[in-house]
């Protein structure tokens, strides 16, 4: 973990083999999924030791309410369950979409309101992001998932935008909350930003209080985090 204002890194305790680590909404713990483990697991950044929450085996991402209940998907194929952050059995909250030939349901990323959700949607029946692959929209209640736009990666909602990305371009687009709901065009906030596409995750994070962080470049040469 390191501060945007330091120089130095330092490492959680107990966290050797986490990967896809998410922020609480109070920013005191971090989620993450532990590959020695197969576990969901939290840590605070006070240091304390990690604490399981529940099974996870090859876990796809994971995102925390202001309500502490996390959304995450625990494998790398079916969809999104939901599990209270103090552990306990998870929730099935979405369902695969046999129409579309949906794969895999993978990086949810809250809302304001807690209760509904982005995420990923990754199909096997299309061959391009423009055709099959989608950013979709979900809730706690386990209702049926809204259609946002195409993406090839990730999204996440920042100060009444959507930011996402089709091929290496990171885009922004005003998203409407409260209708699920795109407007206007999408502009292009940087080129070359890395997809890692077997994961379909795009290397990019924001803030709600307008900071934007992007790795560009390919592979681990060249690479360049950017904040703005």
């Amino acid at each position: 973990m390191r501060p945007l204002g330091s120089g130095e890194a330092v490492m959680l305790a107990g966290t050797e083999g986490a990967y896809y680590p998410f922020w609480s909404y109070d920013s005191k713990w971090i989620g993450f999924f532990s590959s020695t483990t197969g576990k969901l697991k939290k840590v605070d950044v006070s240091g304390n030791p990690p604490v399981t929450i529940c099974d996870a085996p090859v876990g796809r991402g994971g995102t925390w309410s202001p309500d502490d209940v996390i959304v995450f998907a625990p494998l790398s194929q079916g969809p999104l369950y939901s599990v209270s952050a103090s552990g306990g059995d998870p929730v099935r909250v979405t369902q695969t979409d046999t129409s579309r030939r949906e794969s895999s349901q993978r990086w949810p990323c809250f809302l304001p309101d807690g209760k509904r959700f982005l995420y990923f949607s990754r199909t096997i029946s299309f061959g391009s992001e423009a055709e099959g692959d989608a950013i979709m929209a979900a809730s706690l209640d386990g209702g049926s998932s809204t259609f946002v736009t195409n993406s090839s990666t990730n999204a996440m909602y920042a100060s009444g935008h959507l930011l996402y990305m089709r091929g290496g371009t990171l885009l922004v687009q005003r998203f409407d909350e409260s209708t699920l709901s795109i407007s206007g065009d999408p502009l292009s906030i940087a080129e070359g930003v890395i997809n890692d596409a077997g994961f379909s995750l795009g290397v990019f994070s924001a803030s709600q209080n307008g900071i934007l962080a992007y790795q560009t470049g390919v592979g681990i040469a060249g690479a360049r985090l950017i904040i703005t």
